[in-house]
């Protein structure tokens, strides 16, 4: 899914973007989800991290979208680089998503990738 809010703070040097996970219950009861944590990595090093602690009922044989926050600091940045020229030509960066989601009694492994498009940054000339 499409990362939203993607913002740049020069003040604490972080990109910062809410990342939409849907979650499906395929049970008949309503399963409660307190825990979403995830590493944001790019090209398999980690970068990031992705972190919701919020408790939320997923009802039966139904799904729903949480958006959980992710923060990359920008040394992290720095050091990946040659990763992010690689793919910045393009205007588009893609991170792995790896992580859990804690839900009552058990664990649910996340692993997935977002897309996160570069803003026009042509103002800072």
């Amino acid at each position: 899914m499409t990362p939203e809010s993607i913002r740049f703070n020069f003040s604490n040097f972080k990109l910062t973007w809410l990342q939409p996970v849907e979650i499906t219950n395929p049970t008949n009861t309503g399963i409660w989800l307190r825990l979403i944590q995830f590493d944001v990595l790019l090209k398999g090093s980690t970068i990031g991290s992705g972190f919701l602690n919020e408790s939320v009922v997923i009802q039966s044989l139904n799904k729903t979208i949480l958006k959980v926050p992710c923060t990359i600091g920008v040394l992290d940045i720095l050091t990946a680089i040659p990763d992010f020229i690689d793919q910045f030509s393009k205007r588009t960066v893609t991170f792995d998503l790896k992580g859990n989601i804690n839900a009552e009694g058990f664990t649910i492994g996340v692993e997935s990738s977002a897309n996160l498009t570069i803003p026009n940054l042509s103002f800072l000339k």
